[in-house]
């Protein structure tokens, strides 16, 4: 990317999306622009970093690239056409328009009204609408035109509590796909990207373990994980992909019976309604609001049983005896006579028995492992809830007769 401009907004917080973008763009040798408004950040319990772009602009030129910076509150809206303009006066066109910049608060049916949807509606997407259209009618290179829009996945799932951060950021997702139909003439390729939930500082403790427990990797997102995700869709190497949304959330689980972050983001929101302020809030112990329940319906899932290692080896020794037993069990309904008078019936029990013990073991032993990782019945666990009942039943009268006859 050597030589090439890349602007990207949201990127007011050295913890954030933004300035992990920033960083992987220039690791890459692109010049950056850095767009951010710390009186957004200031309203916000995370507070602003006030240094942030100032300590990232010197970082960046550290990395050998040109870095410049903007304040600019995109709510407004002329912002968009004067930070494009001040882009190419001090570093030259942009071939690279990251859309970052996000405006969120906790609304609902009860808090939506006229002021909460505009204010939402003019950083989501007039914002970003201005500055790709602007991108694409300034952009006149012919080839490696990139634009990136952030998203969250509005389309996978619900998100209690933000009814209107919903509306806008899920149509970025409509509007990146037309968009890339429109540009795709002038060399220009229009993707999103949903990070998932990503810690850039608004998750305290109790919510990141809670969201990590619903992560297969056990962990939640990191900044690094998108920003290395966008510096390639900005890359010559993904100059085919374009139109599209990708969902790089690690493999979270969104369905509602395993805790989606709906249900996980609703619970907290609720705490904080209660406890009143973000502070008091981060000192209240978690799940006050249940205690009088019966059932936690955010209960947290109480982590593997076994290590990766132990846990492959019972993988492969269940699949192993289930395949063996496949065979025998075949070769006893082909040739049955045949076997009982190579080896007798007795023996003929005692090896149906050690191959079914083979099945029921490690089935009794991933069934408590699965049953750790999740708080509902999973398809794992009921799969190896039913080869341990047939593996007992079947495997339990032949190793009594094989042992005491």
């Amino acid at each position: 990317m050597r030589g090439r401009v890349a602007l990207v907004t949201g990127a007011g917080c050295r913890r954030g999306i933004g300035a992990a973008i920033c960083r992987a763009l220039a690791g890459r040798g692109a010049d950056v622009f850095l767009a951010h408004w710390q009186g957004y950040n200031r309203e916000m319990p995370w507070g602003a970093d006030e240094d942030g772009p100032e300590t990232l602009l010197e970082e960046l030129r550290r990395m050998g690239v040109r870095a410049e910076g903007m304040e600019t509150n995109l709510s407004q809206p002329d912002p968009p056409e004067g930070l494009l303009n001040a882009v190419a006066e001090r570093l030259g066109p942009p071939s690279i328009l990251v859309n970052n910049a996000a405006y969120s608060t906790r609304d609902g049916y009860e808090k939506l009204d006229a002021a909460v949807l505009d204010a939402h509606y003019a950083v989501n997407l007039r914002a970003t609408a201005l500055l790709a259209v602007g991108f694409a009618r300034k952009f006149e290179a012919g080839s490696g035109g990139r634009i990136i829009n952030l998203t969250s996945g509005q389309s996978l799932g619900p998100m209690v509590g933000e009814l209107v951060y919903v509306a806008t950021k899920g149509t970025i997702e409509a509007f990146t796909r037309t968009l890339a139909a429109e540009v795709g003439h002038k060399g220009i390729t229009v993707n999103a990207v949903n990070p998932g939930p990503t810690n850039t500082g608004w998750m305290d403790d109790d919510l990141e373990k809670e969201l990590a427990a619903k992560f297969p990797g056990g962990r939640v997102g990191e900044p690094r994980d998108a920003a290395k995700l966008v510096a390639f869709l900005a890359g010559d190497e993904a100059a085919w992909i374009t139109g599209q949304v990708i969902h790089s959330e690690g493999g979270f689980l969104r369905s509602e019976r395993s805790g989606s972050l709906s249900m996980v983001l609703g619970y907290h929101t609720r705490v904080m309604k209660s406890a009143g302020s973000f502070k008091e809030f981060l000192k209240r112990p978690p799940r006050t609001l249940f205690e009088e329940e019966k059932e936690d319906p955010y209960a947290r899932p109480e982590g593997p049983f076994f290590s990766r290692r132990v846990f492959r080896v019972l993988l492969v020794v269940f699949g192993v005896s289930l395949m063996l037993s496949m065979d025998w069990f075949g070769l006893l309904l082909l040739n049955s006579r045949g076997v009982f008078e190579q080896m007798g019936a007795l023996n003929a029990l005692r090896v149906t028995a050690v191959l079914m013990g083979g099945v029921a073991v490690p089935s009794a032993l991933l069934m408590r492992h699965y049953d750790r990782l999740y708080t509902y019945t999973s398809e794992e666990n009921v799969f190896f809830s039913i080869t341990f009942a047939l593996s007992f039943l079947l495997g339990s009268p032949c190793a009594l007769v094989g042992l005491f006859a």
